[in-house]
């Protein structure tokens, strides 16, 4: 009955400005779902970290403390799972979610970067990767991806950036002034070459699964490897940051579509608990991401903001940003934190809803955590450096399986740090 409902459904969406492209709409079973919510992906490669996930939700749904009502893909078509043990009217809710999460697949900068076919993409990497387990051995193939798995939000869309300094100096306005000060022609091509020499040796680049891709020495089955896995990073990472936008997003317009829409009786009550379910603060108070993005959203529609045109470019890290006093002592969860905060606020510190605010921003997550690139390298060692200080124990493991790739050393150079990892 609920599929019945979808025409009607998209047409109230398109009414109130969205744009969702063709969805295909499945209903699969609670396995299929959280075997799907573990790889993040329809066709995803085999590897043990996803069989860890699965385990993890899985228990977490037979326990009562958390279910998945769907999940939506942004492929071409768009593709929606949703959980067969819904009844009607939860489909339907689920149904209205998904058109504003497709809507925002295709409006928001972040998700436009997504390739649409990585399905596909993955697919047929997984049959590579099976044989490689065969010529190769199934433990060589984890460890490849291991590794990369350890890297990949360090993977971005963005060319490394080009050398700094610039290679020509501006001219000096002052040169006419001092006719003997010549400057000598020779510095300008050994500065050129310099930056030339940097450039071809990736010295200063950022994204290390392409670095390790360019110039690491390994077999091309492992550089296969870790060539798919930064495309599933570069997938993934759009997404990890705008995941408050897009859940509020979606929140935000399913509870228009369903105002708008004449549910069957009964189904609106349903609705609703289902809606409190999913987008109040709950136990998970401010950071669950349904709820805090719809409420800075709705915030600002009520502020006039034409939030249509703001979520094209905006990131979760912006978003909260937009926290202001008039929210926060507006909203009882957030006045609740904010008069605690006041509470304990020392004189001379910001008030307290900029105390409130700021906390959330930082709480969001920053990808890559720690900020590394590559500072040397030659055919035995591979120096990388970092901007700050780093976990000791996580980064070792880490510099082990880089060290692997690299056939010698791999050290990592931080403020007051200087670790190792050697090939074994």
């Amino acid at each position: 009955m609920w599929r019945e409902a979808l025409p009607e459904l998209r047409r109230i969406a398109e009414d109130l400005g969205l744009e969702p492209r063709e969805t295909q709409f499945f209903e699969v079973t609670a396995h299929e779902l959280y075997a799907l919510a573990a790889t993040g992906l329809p066709g995803m490669y085999s590897h043990w970290s996803f069989g860890r996930n699965y385990e993890r939700e899985r228990t977490r749904h037979d326990q009562g403390r958390a279910r998945i009502y769907e999940l939506v893909v942004n492929l071409e078509p768009a593709q929606a799972y949703l959980l067969d043990q819904n009844g009607d009217a939860e489909q339907a809710f689920v149904a209205a979610h998904v058109l504003g999460h497709v809507d925002l697949f295709g409006r928001n900068a972040f998700h436009r970067q997504q390739r649409l076919d990585m399905d596909r993409v993955l697919a047929a990497a997984s049959l590579r990767f099976e044989t490689y387990a065969r010529q190769h051995g199934p433990q060589a193939v984890e460890r490849t991806i291991d590794a990369a798995h350890m890297l990949m939000w360090h993977a971005t869309p963005e060319e490394m950036a080009p050398p700094h300094p610039p290679a020509d100096p501006p001219p000096d306005p002052y040169a006419p002034l001092f006719p003997g000060a010549r400057r000598d022609p020779d510095a300008g091509r050994a500065r050129r070459r310099a930056d030339a020499e940097r450039a071809r040796r990736s010295l200063g680049e950022r994204d290390l699964l392409r670095f390790l891709i360019t110039h690491a020495p390994v077999e091309d089955w492992e550089r296969d490897i870790l060539a798919t896995v930064r495309e599933a990073a570069l997938y993934f990472l759009p997404q990890a940051r705008i995941k408050i936008l897009a859940e509020g997003w979606a929140s935000f317009w399913h509870k228009r579509i369903l105002r708008a829409w004449r549910a069957p009786q009964g189904w609106a009550v349903q609705e609703a608990r289902l809606h409190a379910w999913v987008a109040g603060p709950g136990d998970r108070r401010l950071l669950n991401p349904y709820w805090l993005g719809l409420t800075i959203l709705e915030h600002l529609a009520a502020q006039g903001v034409d939030i249509l045109s703001l979520a094209r470019e905006e990131s979760d890290r912006s978003l909260v940003g937009r926290i202001d006093e008039r929210l926060v002592y507006s909203d009882d969860t957030l006045r609740e934190v904010a008069l605690q905060i006041e509470a304990r606020r020392e004189p001379g510190d910001p008030p307290a809803w900029e105390i409130l605010r700021d906390a959330l921003v930082r709480a969001v997550p920053a990808l890559p955590e720690v900020d590394v690139h590559v500072r040397e390298w030659d055919a035995r060692r591979l120096v990388l450096e970092a901007e700050t200080p780093v976990e000791e124990r996580y980064a070792r493991v880490v510099l082990q399986a880089l060290a692997r790739l690299w056939r010698g050393e791999a050290w990592l150079v931080a403020p007051g740090q200087e670790l190792k990892g050697v090939a074994v």
